[in-house]
């Protein structure tokens, strides 16, 4: 699978590598949403860094944010950190962002991971 999930304290962080398709973030999501330790989480670091390709198109990424949106009702509490620095890959995070603002949790789109993992432990509430 072209992805890693790591639980950590209070969030988790998925790593994503090579070609991803909408069957692998779907079955991961799954287990995410499925996962005891979902009720818990604050913070979610999606790194797309390695990804060299995600074949998504613009319905089933719209589907994936309404899915999501839906989850965020039962942990409204999370930060979704997306990062990113290929300009596709880029553009696909600003359309999800778009599609879930004001619907669902905070989601801002970072270069690295250093920046993206301190905005998404943050402790003080975030702005959409």
């Amino acid at each position: 699978m072209p992805l890693e999930s790591h639980w950590e304290p209070k969030g988790l962080h998925r790593r994503f590598h090579g070609v991803v398709g909408a069957r692998e973030i779907k079955a991961s999501n799954d287990r995410v949403y499925g996962d005891r330790r979902f009720d818990d989480m604050r913070y979610h670091v999606a790194d797309f860094l390695d990804a060299t390709e995600v074949l998504l198109a613009p319905k089933e990424l719209k589907i994936f944010a309404a899915l999501d949106n839906a989850a965020a009702r039962t942990n409204g509490r999370i930060r979704l950190a997306i990062v990113v620095r290929d300009e596709r890959l880029v553009e696909l995070a600003r359309i999800y962002k778009r599609e879930t603002r004001g619907k669902g949790w905070p989601v801002e789109i970072f270069g690295d991971l250093e920046s993206a993992r301190a905005w998404a432990r943050a402790e003080e509430p975030a702005r959409r």
